[in-house]
């Protein structure tokens, strides 16, 4: 008879540990979903913070007072000091590189503007909403460009354009010029 209770109590013991073992489980889980929800929610309203001025940074241009022919090369030249951060494309094109992937955060377009020719970022990847480019291209990449613009004789002055989020094929989202 005590060999039952004390079989019994054994079963009661191990079925409450097993209960316990899965509502800790459980919790672990809500706790990391709840925490994941808000950190989500914090980067994304530091992010909304920013996107004034995250867009400024895209938006930004260099306008030269001479035609596209006559300014490439200098910009050509600026940009071939720095190939791990732009990649020539052709045609007057440049490819701002990721930093961490082999996908173009944005592309820079050299352009007829206004009897001379603007630098301006043509399009740029989309990450999570936000456009990808626009503080490579403002810090590391423009101030090269005037610099030698300058030193070639060329007047450059800073403008800006606006950009919109467009959505491309196989659901991808990039941003665009939205008056080129």
């Amino acid at each position: 008879m005590e060999i039952v209770i004390g079989v019994v109590i054994l079963v009661v013991i191990l079925a409450l540990l097993r209960q316990l073992a899965n509502a800790r489980r459980k919790a672990k889980a809500k706790a990391a979903e709840a925490g994941n929800a808000i950190g989500e929610g914090v980067v994304q309203r530091t992010l909304s913070k920013k996107m004034a001025g995250i867009l400024d940074h895209l938006g930004a241009t260099l306008d030269f007072a001479a035609p596209p022919e006559r300014v490439e090369p200098v910009v050509a030249e600026a940009f071939a000091a720095k190939p791990n951060e732009v990649a020539e494309l052709g045609d007057r094109r440049w490819m701002i590189q990721a930093f961490f992937s082999n996908d173009q955060d944005a592309v820079l377009a050299l352009v007829p503007h206004q009897g001379g020719s603007r630098l301006r970022i043509e399009s740029a990847r989309d990450e999570r909403g936000f456009p990808q480019g626009g503080p490579q291209w403002v810090e590391l990449l423009r101030p090269p460009v005037e610099k030698a613009a300058r030193g070639a004789g060329l007047e450059v002055t800073r403008g800006s354009v606006t950009h919109t989020r467009s959505q491309e094929s196989a659901g991808r989202t990039r941003w665009v010029l939205a008056q080129p």
